[in-house]
């Protein structure tokens, strides 16, 4: 079937129940498995003309389990009237406490080992316990990801998942001290960093196209052009005043260099540490840091940009980078430079069929996290081995 990707747009030709990867912006695209095949239905049988309408159930013995499902179906009406104007600005629906949805995290680890963690949408780092080791908050699902959670960045337990409660179009930080998240009816659910999971829901005109962080509030700019501020944990309109707004989809590349990209850049204190590529030819990659106008050191690696792009992340005296062979671009390479001399350590595979790109590729205090092809993976920056995975 075609279907567009959600990121960009692409048309994509997806076999029912299957997923492909969309070539321009390497978003996982997901097609809907074929509905099954409806039973014939059950034969009606009256005892007399008057009588109600009895019918038949048919019990079949064998297989593993034996017996009858009666599904109750209620309909709920709900009172009073659309406005003319449906959403006349971002106006706060309520607070909710979550603290009672949350599952076991064992079990809510188990059922994403099958699952996926969106590389649509990879999320971003919050503190969510207070360890030193920033967590991370993304959406997940057995398929479709419409689940926000949260990850402990130390041991990749989760901390948090939010129910499936429709699509999910984007999800970011507000700092480090919660996140949110816009669903396809405009939406937004802001949601705490720390236990109580509190929820806020707010809606909205359109999708969050920049967002701005203030003290208890947030500034949300939309696709149409409107800009709201919101109180936290309220979700009450009001001024809100930022330092500066984020184009929502730029938040969470820090340190990558996407397709269309011949460049990145991390700015740690007076260092700044640089990811290029060649304009022509093989993209080549080469690491430059310098000191405010100082050179430190630049480098050109044996090493290419991968299909759709690479990164780089600065973590504990060491420079991680997710690149490829010239030869092989479709398969990633967790690559570690000393960065006091710019001497590699190590050279890793990063172990999947097709792992092309990362969406997300930044130092947590203790590990690199990336996010790839339907997994949150975490690599000891020391080594480049993979230490744990959410997702497949």
């Amino acid at each position: 079937m075609l279907l567009k990707c959600e990121r960009c747009g692409a048309p994509l030709e997806v076999p029912p129940g299957g997923q492909a990867r969309c070539p321009y912006c390497g978003t996982a695209v997901v097609a809907a498995a074929p509905p099954p095949p409806q039973p014939p239905p059950q034969p009606v049988y009256y005892a007399r003309p008057e009588a109600p309408v009895r019918p038949v159930i048919v019990v079949r013995k064998g297989g593993a389990l034996t017996g009858i499902f009666i599904a109750l179906i209620s309909l709920v009406a709900v009172g009073g009237g659309l406005a003319s104007t449906l959403i006349p600005q971002l106006t706060a629906s309520h607070v909710a406490d979550l603290g009672g949805v949350v599952s076991n995290a064992q079990s809510l680890g188990r059922a994403l080992a099958s699952g996926s963690w969106s590389s649509g949408d990879p999320g971003c780092m919050i503190d969510a316990n207070g360890d030193g080791v920033l967590d991370m908050a993304g959406l997940t699902g057995p398929s479709d990801t419409n689940s926000p959670t949260v990850v402990d960045g130390k041991t990749g337990t989760v901390l948090f998942s939010a129910p499936d409660s429709g699509k999910v179009a984007q999800l970011a930080c507000v700092g480090r001290d919660g996140f949110f998240a816009v669903k396809a009816s405009f939406q937004v659910d802001f949601y705490t960093a720390r236990r109580p999971w509190g929820v806020t829901h707010v809606m909205a005109r359109d999708k969050v196209s920049e967002f701005g962080v203030g003290t208890n509030c947030v500034q949300l700019k939309t696709d149409d052009g409107s800009t709201q501020g919101i109180q936290l944990p309220s979700g009450m309109a009001g001024a809100c005043s930022v330092s500066g707004m984020h184009r929502y989809y730029s938040a969470n590349k820090l340190g990558i260099m996407g397709l269309t990209d011949h460049q990145t850049e991390l700015a740690l204190g007076s260092r700044k540490y640089v990811l290029t590529q060649r304009q022509s030819g093989t993209e080549i990659l080469t690491v430059t840091i310098t000191e405010g106008t100082r050179p430190v050191w630049s480098k050109e690696l044996p090493y290419a940009s991968c299909t759709f792009g690479a990164g780089i992340a600065v973590a504990a005296g060491k420079i991680v980078l997710w690149a490829a062979h010239p030869a092989d671009r479709d398969k990633g390479l967790i690559v570690g430079l000393d960065e006091a001399t710019g001497n590699q350590l190590y050279e890793v595979a990063v172990p999947d069929t097709s792992s092309d790109s990362p969406e997300f590729f930044q130092f947590n205090g203790q590990y690199v996290l990336a996010v790839n092809w339907g997994a949150l993976r975490a690599y000891e920056p020391s080594t480049g081995k993979e230490v744990w995975r959410v997702g497949r």
